[in-house]
């Protein structure tokens, strides 16, 4: 993997350090991931191949910007309203998929997630709702909560 370097301000820098708990490098390289897919998906096409290529870049990016709005969902979430015990459940759930080689671990749907998060109450939060149904948007959202449930069980 390539290694850069990027410039911040003194003031963007000092607001960044602020916040421990984001991944800046990988925030970063998201939204340059991001950029690219904008800038591939709008290049000119003028056979069939380019179509493929354009429209790949397309779906890449509505994976990415899923993604990433799933992963501040979840990061709010399990944050601000998550009990430990949702999050555990979670994590119990990727364990035994895992443990019994399901080759995706990832909840299939909303309703699905918002199951495994309420051991089957489906009156889950209305806001998770407004998400969207895909699974790069409910890998994001799993990879944060996960990532909350690290530093509690790693503190």
């Amino acid at each position: 993997m390539a290694r850069m370097n990027i410039t911040v301000s003194d003031d963007v820098r000092e607001k960044m350090n602020k916040h421990v708990s984001v991944n800046w490098s990988k925030t970063a390289a998201d939204a340059f991931t991001a950029l690219m897919n904008d800038i591939e998906s709008t290049e000119g096409v003028n056979n069939m191949a380019e179509a493929i290529a354009r429209l790949k870049a397309s779906k890449s990016k509505f994976k990415d910007q899923a993604k990433t709005q799933g992963y501040g969902f979840g990061m709010a979430w399990a944050m601000k309203t998550a009990d430990y015990e949702e999050l555990k459940r979670i994590a119990d759930y990727l364990e035994t998929a895992s443990n019994n080689y399901m080759m995706d671990q990832i909840p299939s749907s909303l309703d699905e997630l918002a199951s495994i998060i309420t051991g089957g109450d489906y009156d889950f939060y209305e806001l998770l709702s407004e998400g969207v149904d895909s699974s790069a948007y409910i890998e994001g959202f799993i990879d944060a909560a996960m990532e909350v449930l690290d530093k509690v069980e790693t503190a």
